[in-house]
């Protein structure tokens, strides 16, 4: 009886942490090829009206953190390890501006995909890398509604 009574207190404690996580504000990332991205918006309005699936669909590098301001992914085919000064909030404000470092890799010995620094300030309801028409690679950084 005691084993359940333990099990089930486990139980809740772990419910809670993920529902808790469930509404934790996030921001996603992405780091897209300027020549690509220009061509999917060519005004500054277009590129704010972009979704995520068709920032995702030309990402290099894409993902979300939270209070942590960091993200790391390793998966067989993509190493990704991304830093942040700020993140965004369901208002969509945050610290301007937010600086970034993103590298990615399909190997375990460089950073042959991406290695990335830069800011990103307020473009709309989105943090968008400075002068991002000048850049060879743009950053994106949005509010990421983790209820849905």
């Amino acid at each position: 009886m005691r084993a359940v009574s333990i099990a089930l207190i486990l139980l809740v404690a772990l419910w809670r942490t993920s529902a808790a996580h469930a509404d934790a504000p996030a921001t996603e990332f992405f780091a897209i090829e300027t020549a690509k991205l220009a061509k999917l918006a060519p005004t500054d309005a277009e590129l704010d009206a972009l979704s995520r699936t068709q920032l995702a669909e030309i990402s290099l590098a894409n993902g979300w953190y939270a209070d942590g301001l960091s993200w790391r992914s390793l998966t067989t085919t993509l190493r990704i390890d991304a830093r942040f000064s700020g993140r965004m909030d369901y208002r969509g404000e945050a610290p301007a501006p937010i600086t970034y470092q993103i590298y990615a890799s399909h190997d375990q010995t460089s950073w042959s995909l991406l290695a990335e620094r830069g800011t990103a300030t307020k473009q709309g309801k989105q943090f968008v890398t400075e002068n991002w028409r000048k850049q060879k690679i743009t950053v994106i950084l949005r509010y990421l509604n983790l209820k849905h």
